[in-house]
């Protein structure tokens, strides 16, 4: 009869068969059929796509708006996914007039390195402000990447066209076309509606995002560096951008909606909180060797926390939030691609050109050529985790390997992927209601071990040729992941933490 039989010859009435599974009706226990068994019936809900217009119209600088806020409609019942996108038409240059580098370079990260934070309100109440490097690790945990880009040339090859980790460069004469989508992960984000945020019903406190940008300025910078032949910056001001907040929205039924007016509806949704250490290097003796603790407060965080990831970054904004170049000759012009590939292979590649969020390596050398230097490495960084260790009131992890953050994530819900960050699990999947609560917990730190060749200020080149102010800072960015309580009472929402 074939072994497709076995499972119910040898069925028996032990084992760990017999919790999940029956070969006769039970009237004390309900038992579904895979065969016969109809699916549950559910209200229909209608989803779809509601696109909001910003209102930035060029690069974020001294003369654009810092901020675009982005207003729900109140009409939009649920949303389980967030969308910002940018349009960066590039001009086309003046006749008798070219581009000094003779092409446009641009960070594949361009809309991230541009955003400063995002913050979500409901109504006046900020329910949840989001970093650079709170997007970083959560995009690349749940879905697997951080954003999208695309462009309208096409892909040049050899001392026409550039392509790394973070950066893409081509030489033209012409306008270009680029294009950004980021996913926000908001509270509510979710692959299913049971944790999308509901806003039904809400006609006076509507949700909000408000966008924070970085200034690029006005000098010439990468990414996206290019300038007239007299070299001022006047075409960086010309090039016009697009935003939209694209909503994935989902319609709830009139029956659902007056359940909820007339009973209170509490629905888990999954949320995260992000920390910020910036300004390291100021705390730390410029020492190659040895290894720095670092103190993470954890006192102010009040959700229930399923894991706590955590990375290292250098970014191309410092101070003012004002963008500096990075990739210059000893003349101050712009490097040109066809000068940056007759400088040849190595780590060149890797660290001369990339973006705040691409693959950072640790690199000390001074000068490349004499016509020729980077005074930074930018990125995310591998291996400057010694060890971390988390207390919680009076119990403690003990010191963690890096090599333990590092485990397989599957097993844990979340996108299989070797970034350059550490998850520390608190729960037994991702966003699980069984985390800890940290609302109910006094004394709540995280201790990160750092090996101080990463504060050094040589390892991320400065030189006796270059100003002090392009010296940067490493930052460490904290996310803590979990679940809160939002409570739908007569068309009222609120949020619980405990």
């Amino acid at each position: 009869m074939g072994i497709n039989n076995l499972a119910v010859q040898t069925f028996s009435s032990s084992g760990s068969q017999s919790v999940c599974r029956a070969n006769k009706a039970d009237s004390s226990v309900q038992i579904t059929s895979d065969f016969i068994s109809r699916c549950p019936i559910k209200y229909i809900n209608g989803s779809g796509v509601t696109v909001i217009a910003g209102s930035l119209n060029n690069l974020p600088s001294d003369s654009t708006p810092e901020t675009e806020t982005f207003k729900i409609p109140n009409n939009v019942d649920a949303i389980s996914d967030l969308i910002l996108t940018w349009t960066v038409n590039v001009p086309t240059p003046a006749i008798g007039t070219y581009f000094d580098c003779s092409g446009i370079y641009y960070s594949k990260t361009l809309l991230l390195d541009c955003i400063n934070k995002i913050e979500i309100k409901h109504g006046s109440l900020i329910i949840q402000t989001l970093y650079q490097g709170d997007i970083y690790m959560r995009n690349y945990s749940e879905l697997g990447y951080l954003a999208k880009h695309e462009n309208t040339f096409s892909v040049k090859k050899n001392d026409r066209y550039v392509s790394i980790d973070s950066i893409i460069g081509h030489e033209t004469v012409s306008g270009e076309t680029l294009n950004f989508a980021l996913s926000i992960p908001f509270i509510g984000r979710s692959s299913s509606n049971d944790r999308s945020l509901i806003q039904t019903g809400t006609f006076t406190n509507i949700l909000s995002v408000v966008v924070h940008y970085n200034k690029i300025g006005t000098g010439k910078f990468i990414p996206l560096l290019y300038s007239d032949i007299s070299g001022t910056p006047a075409n960086i001001l010309k090039t016009s951008v697009v935003s939209k907040l694209n909503i994935l929205s989902h319609i709830i039924t009139e029956t659902e909606k007056n359940f909820m007016k007339q009973n209170i509806v509490n629905r888990v949704l999954n949320t995260s909180v992000g920390l910020q250490k910036k300004g390291i290097y100021s705390i730390i003796s410029p020492l190659n060797t040895g290894i720095t603790k670092i103190k993470i407060d954890l006192d102010s965080i009040d959700i229930n926390v399923s894991h706590i990831m955590f990375c290292l970054n250098v970014n191309i904004f410092q101070g003012n939030n004002v963008a500096r170049q990075f990739l210059t000759d000893n003349s101050l012009a712009n490097v040109k691609i066809r000068t940056f590939k007759s400088l040849g292979g190595g780590p060149l590649d890797a660290n001369a050109i990339s973006s705040s969020w691409g693959e950072a390596v640790n690199d000390s050398v001074a000068d490349i050529s004499v016509n020729f230097q980077k005074p930074d490495v930018l990125g995310v960084f591998q291996g400057w985790l010694n060890t971390a260790e988390l207390v919680l009131g009076n119990e403690t992890t003990g010191e963690i390997s890096p090599c333990a953050l590092h485990s397989n994530q599957e097993q844990f819900s979340l996108k299989m992927c070797d970034k350059n960050f550490y998850i520390l699990k608190l729960g037994d999947s991702a966003f699980t209601t069984a985390g800890v609560p940290f609302s109910r917990i006094k004394n709540k730190q995280l201790f990160l071990n750092v090996n101080n060749k990463f504060f050094r200020n040589s390892a991320f080149g400065t030189y006796s040729s270059v100003s002090s102010s392009f010296v940067r800072d490493p930052d460490i960015s904290v996310t803590l992941c979990g679940t809160t309580l939002q409570i739908v009472n007569n068309n009222a929402v609120s949020f619980s933490y405990i």
